[in-house]
């Protein structure tokens, strides 16, 4: 036998045994796993009954960057394609803007939500509702979100039913009458084909939603997200909504609108440069029509027609002059306007690029397009930051050095402009001066002439540019393109089969931290495994649970084919294993606390004991609290303790059970000295003789964890067996065995399990044994 009183010690990391011991104490609480598992899947199902399904759509847009040769061959020769992703992220910003989105929803009207409401729920919808909600306004804050009713009587009147705690409405109207209070207003118009198709309209509980305009717009920013392919300029949009259909109209609508707003941006900047060349050519119509009418009078009143060939040479010399002087003087005048534009702050998209390319100039024209670029990207920007933000910030530093740029280069291009101008100018002077030599009347004639040459010529000159520029505006082209259309991509969230695993996985989880918690708190001992897990001294017994234990302890002589007298009988059998030098045995019976069985153990142990025709003595030495008398029925007015004082024999006090072989000695009257007469020389003497006289003496002690007696009875027992409680002994119970043994060189110590769950007995301790 094991005589070490430590817990075993388990040899491997992971034992089966272990293992065992952990699935039992998970099934022990079986009821708690299930009913977090049926918790667990009622709550998934009440979510999924009350949660709002939401439905994706998705789009895909290709953005062509702006061309720019110089950038475009820097980038390509030092940074490769990098600067693109740059681009397309300023026109994803563009995409997700309040402003743009807020556009999406004014076109689309989605200012009005409408509903069926049934029994369990309240579904939405989009298409197929029989009438219309116009120019519906809250005149009141506390409106916002009121459902009201509407049920259709007929195709000319409805009745329109508000129920709310705050405010109460019922009244009936008629479609395309204007409903006015002081919370609400708007018109309802009935579309006449679709209620004339539904039976029983007036059953129908249908219910619309006045929506704030900022809610629907933070709404769908956040229902929208836009991703950018990795290798090209491609933004895919992904929305999420309530309804498939809504979702789809709405993605097409924002692209449309997407697009609509950058030809938009093209066509502004040509109708800016439109309209200034306009202006230079109505001001010089004007002059060339006041010119050409001063020609015709001079010619009336001077009867001179012709400047002679001569003249004539002088006059178109002259002219052609004065018409590269009046070119000048306009390029001069747009270099001007864009040198204010720049450094005033003005708008510099105002100048088109078809005005510089008379300029010759590639790097002025390259400057210019990348410095309208960036004021264009800082226009996309504002869409959705502030103008204190850092990347806005970080844009306008890089417009700046941009325009200190093009500042250069416009200063270097009117230098240039003015050498020439004054060139053309000194050329002129020449030509004056010999015209001026010529009479007088061919002279005038000659300056008149002039003028109207030099008019013409920047009238086509402007006549010229007004075609450039329209025939940019004709081909204006937007720069993004829809690669695939709006479709469903079907149920986004909740999927159902998702959230029942993830609640049943939570509600799993809950039960087995409550099966942890319950196991670490729970100190009490309930199965034989638990036991063993605690101690390696030996278990002996394991008693079934017998619910007439504390009445009727009498259990193997009632019931000798029962499961507790069964496992009296495997008692029985592993005591016989104890070998000692003597044949009789002492056996003395413990427990921690009263109320764990050990009087109805050492009754049982005796009786069984002597059932197998042993001579046995029970002896009850339970001195406080005696129990043996009420056992076999019996008179306790004679027993230890007058023989312990010499007031009887030994004879006297040894007596006669109902059971075959058989005998008790009672604890007599109380004695106020009861633990005093424990110690008693006297006793270890009777107790020697005894053990003589019989095979085996059982003695039923006081609880060692109450009183000290049974410490001063276990030195004169051979065997001491340690009575623990199911469910009610703790396993600190186990550890005051093993002080005793340790403080106390007890020499054998045994444990029996009582009251144990008859399902947790297991093979070999009665507990699959059975008589019918």
């Amino acid at each position: 036998m094991q005589t070490n009183n430590q817990p075993k010690q388990a040899g491997n990391i992971v034992d089966k045994q272990d293992i065992r011991n952990t699935l039992n104490k998970v099934l022990k609480y079986w009821y708690w796993i299930a009913l977090f598992l049926m918790i667990s899947i009622a709550v998934a199902f009440l979510y999924l009954r009350r949660s709002t399904v939401y439905y994706g759509a998705s789009t895909s847009i290709l953005v062509k960057p702006q061309e720019n040769a110089i950038k475009d061959a820097f980038q390509s020769s030092f940074m490769g394609s990098s600067m693109a992703s740059e681009d397309v992220y300023n026109e994803m910003q563009i995409l997700k803007s309040s402003r743009l989105i807020e556009e999406t929803i004014n076109r689309m009207d989605l200012g009005v939500s409408y509903f069926i409401k049934g029994r369990l729920r309240t579904g939405e919808l989009y298409q197929g509702i029989p009438f219309a909600v116009e120019d519906a306004k809250t005149l009141n804050p506390s409106i916002g979100g009121v459902a009201f009713s509407v049920f259709i009587q007929d195709t000319m009147s409805y009745v329109l039913n508000i129920d709310e705690s705050h405010i109460q409405y019922n009244k009936t109207h008629r479609f395309g009458e204007p409903v006015v209070t002081e919370n609400f207003s708007f018109v309802i118009t009935a579309k006449s084909d679709q209620i004339s198709s539904i039976s029983r309209p007036k059953e129908i509980n249908y219910q619309f939603r006045i929506n704030n305009h900022k809610y629907l717009v933070q709404k769908y920013k956040f229902a929208l997200s836009l991703g950018k392919t990795q290798d090209a300029s491609v933004i895919t949009l992904n929305l999420e909504d309530e309804i498939p259909e809504r979702a789809v109209a709405f993605l097409d609508t924002l692209t449309r609108l997407y697009i609509e707003y950058s030809i938009a941006v093209q066509k502004s900047i040509n109708s800016n440069t439109l309209k200034f060349v306009e202006d230079q050519l109505n001001d010089v119509e004007g002059i060339l029509n006041s010119v050409e009418s001063n020609l015709e009078q001079y010619q009336r009143q001077t009867g001179t027609v012709s400047t002679g060939e001569q003249g004539q040479l002088y006059l178109q010399q002259k002219a052609d002059v004065e018409g590269e002087i009046a070119k000048l003087s306009i390029q001069m005048k747009s270099v001007d306007y864009l040198y204010n534009s720049l450094t005033s702050g003005g708008d510099i998209s105002a100048i088109s690029p078809s005005m510089m390319s008379d300029y010759k100039d590639p790097a002025l024209s390259s400057a210019f397009t990348e410095l309208s670029g960036l004021n264009q990207k800082k226009t996309n920007l504002l869409f959705s930051n502030t103008e204190n933000s850092p990347v806005v910030k970080e844009v306008e530093q890089q417009i700046e050095l941009s325009k200190r740029s093009v500042l250069q280069m416009v200063l270097n291009l009117r230098r240039s402009l003015v050498l020439k101008y004054n060139t053309l100018t000194s050329q002129l002077g020449t030509y004056r001066s010999r015209i001026s030599s010529m009479p007088t009347t061919m002279k005038g004639l000659v300056n008149i002439n002039r003028k109207v040459a030099i008019n013409e010529k920047i009238y086509l000159f402007l006549l010229e540019t007004r075609a450039k520029t329209v025939i940019e505006r004709a081909s204006i082209v937007p720069d993004k393109t829809i690669l695939e259309p709006a479709s469903s991509t079907g149920l986004i969230r909740p999927v159902k089969l998702k959230i029942y695993m993830m609640s049943a996985g939570a509600g799993l989880a809950a039960a087995l931290v409550l099966v942890f918690l319950l196991s670490l708190f729970y100190n009490f001992i309930q199965t034989k495994e638990e036991l063993a897990a605690l101690t390696s001294l030996p278990i002996i017994g394991i008693i079934g649970r017998n619910k007439n234990m504390k009445e009727d302890y009498l259990a193997v002589e009632k019931n000798p084919q029962s499961l507790t007298a069964e496992a009296f009988r495997v008692i029985r059998t592993n005591l016989s294993y104890f070998s000692y030098k003597s044949a009789s045995k002492a056996v003395l019976i413990t427990s921690t606390m009263p109320g764990e069985g050990k009087t109805f153990c050492a009754v049982n142990i005796a009786t069984i004991m002597a059932k197998a025709k042993k001579k046995v003595l029970l002896i009850d030495l339970d001195l406080h609290k005696p129990k043996q008398a009420n056992a076999f029925n019996l008179k306790n007015d004679i027993g230890i303790t007058n023989y312990l004082v010499g007031k009887a024999k030994l004879d006297d006090i040894v007596l006669d059970t109902p059971v075959e072989n058989l005998k008790i000695i009672l604890t007599g009257p109380r004695t106020p000295n009861a633990s005093e007469l424990i110690l008693e020389p006297k006793l270890e003497t009777l107790i020697k003789k005894l053990k003589e006289d019989y095979e085996y003496v059982i003695i039923d002690t006081a609880p060692v964890g109450v009183l000290s007696d049974a410490l001063v009875l276990m030195k004169l027992s051979d065997i001491n067996i340690y009575v623990l409680r199911a469910n009610f002994a703790k396993r600190d119970f186990v550890d005051l065995a093993h002080n005793i043994i340790e403080k106390n060189n007890i020499k054998s110590m045994s444990f029996v399990l009582n009251q144990v769950n008859q399902k947790k007995i297991p093979a070999g301790y009665g507990g699959t044994y059975y008589y019918k």
